[in-house]
């Protein structure tokens, strides 16, 4: 695959109105499904940040009123917040591997099997153990999350 004319192409595309312009190039394919998989890394970022927030402010709130709860499920909304987020974040993973997939098909085509530089997503296949331990590690994270927020539950709404 010639990079140059790809690149000229690539630059040419980009000039072009979106009116007047018709095909969509793998270059801008890549860039475009790149940017998907960086706002998916963001929305995971905020749903850990956000999540641990609310759950932080849901027991302060019960704890505070603890002799106004009559219901003793109002203490399990801690967990139900964690196992939410745990969902989106697992969703957002789960995409971000889809896409992966394919971008490393796109740089099979772009950089063929030049050993020296075989693009990002292929190096991560590559290197498919230390990815895995990341994604194992925060399956734990969450599972320990889930287990430690309905225990705290338990505790609080027996006192």
């Amino acid at each position: 695959m010639d990079t140059k004319q790809d690149s000229g192409n690539a630059k040419a595309a980009s000039a072009l109105t979106p009116a007047t312009r018709t095909e969509l190039t793998h270059g801008d394919e890549y860039k475009m499904l790149r940017e998907e998989i960086m706002l998916r890394i963001k929305a995971t970022h905020q749903t850990e940040l956000f999540g641990a927030i609310g759950v932080g402010l849901v027991y302060s709130w019960l704890i505070v009123h603890k002799g106004n709860i009559a219901p003793a499920i109002l203490w399990f909304i801690g967990p139900c917040l964690v196992a939410l987020c745990a969902i989106s974040c697992f969703v957002n993973v789960f995409e971000m591997r889809r896409i992966g997939n394919y971008l490393a098909r796109i740089e099979e085509a772009a950089f063929g099997q030049d050993g020296k530089l075989i693009g990002w997503e292929r190096e991560q296949r590559v290197q498919r153990r230390v990815v895995n331990a990341h994604l194992a590690l925060s399956v734990s994270i969450w599972a320990l999350a889930f287990v430690a927020t309905v225990w705290v539950s338990w505790l609080l709404s027996r006192s």
